[in-house]
């Protein structure tokens, strides 16, 4: 009798707990400690830096030399223009030219001179993540760009971009980051992470330098160009894992975009289904432990389990860039 009500009581704790494991899981109830532990062990898994991507910056520098913000855009035909003559792979703008101005044919005669050039477009969506409107640049600058390119960005809900944003196209208009790098069908999941580096590893040249021909051709060289707002005033900076520099301005995400797709390092992530009935395996492995062992033998059955999760979180995520949330 009393081995029947121990056993009956076992399978209550049994189904109770597989149910609480698997909904915890799937609905994500536990993500604020798994992002946690997600962001210290992401050096683990971080690529190294492409030599090709190269960040053009906005910075402090550049505002003291060029003048106050927004500048001509006469002064973007002229870098563009010094650049040319540098003969890069390709140039993608994070800086955004919504409105007409005056020096737009200017600008998209350096548009075609420098070519290829990409430039961003910007995408309203509601609260449930629909497409609400699309702002291009100006005809003339939309027609003599090479491309356009969304800087749409994910946060997760502690707001920190961790997120690959979406590689299939958003309102006929693919990332910017995708231009620069040729698609990758096996890193193509919308669920991928980024892989991040830390910030100080990305090559850098100031705007206003390079504008004025200050740096050797064979820097520039084949090289890809990000060209976008890094000084604090300026930049739109964003949460990212601190592992990564705790906030980045949007060229600089842009970057580490581009890197993980140069470097197919996207970290893949599993189904919530998937991840819920993984979760299964060790939680089955204890209850049965509990059945055959003495409650000392549970206790380090339950510490070793609990240690071997996070061994196997950490193992997949360095050898094989997949996140098991343990």
């Amino acid at each position: 009798m009393l081995h029947r009500r121990l056993y009956g009581e076992w399978f209550v704790v049994a189904l109770v707990t597989g149910a609480l494991a698997w909904l915890a899981t799937a609905n994500q109830r536990l993500s604020t400690v798994d992002n946690r532990i997600y962001d210290q062990a992401l050096r683990l898994a971080a690529p190294p830096v492409d030599d090709r991507i190269l960040i053009v910056e906005i910075d402090e520098p550049s505002l003291e030399t060029l003048g106050r913000w927004p500048w001509p855009r006469s002064e973007h035909a002229k870098l563009l223009d010094t650049v040319s003559r540098y003969r890069p792979k390709a140039i993608a703008y994070n800086v955004l030219f919504l409105d007409e101005t005056p020096q737009d044919p200017e600008l998209a005669s350096a548009l075609t001179r420098a070519a290829p050039v990409y430039l961003p477009a910007l995408i309203e969506y509601d609260g449930a993540g629909q497409a609400l409107a699309t702002q291009l640049p100006p005809p003339t600058l939309e027609s003599t760009a090479t491309g356009l390119g969304t800087v749409d960005l994910l946060p997760d809900e502690d707001g920190v971009i961790r997120a690959m944003p979406r590689t299939t196209a958003s309102d006929g208009i693919a990332p910017l980051f995708s231009h620069l790098a040729a698609p990758d069908k096996d890193n193509d999941n919308e669920t991928d992470l980024i892989a991040y580096t830390p910030n100080e590893g990305f090559r850098r040249i100031s705007f206003a330098s390079l504008s004025a021909g200050e740096v050797p051709p064979a820097l520039l060289r084949d090289k890809l160009l990000l060209v976008g707002a890094t000084a604090p005033g300026l930049a739109n900076q964003q949460p990212v894992p601190r592992f990564a520099g705790g906030l980045l301005s949007g060229v600089e995400i842009e970057s580490n975009l581009l890197n993980t797709r140069l470097q197919n390092a996207a970290i893949h992530t599993l189904a919530p289904s998937e991840r819920a009935a993984l979760a299964l395996i060790p939680l089955i492995v204890l209850m049965i432990g509990f059945l055959r062992l003495s409650p000392s033998g549970s206790f380090w059955l339950a510490t070793a389990l609990a240690a071997g999760v996070l061994i196997t979180s950490l193992g997949l995520l360095v050898l094989a860039h997949i996140w098991l949330p343990p």
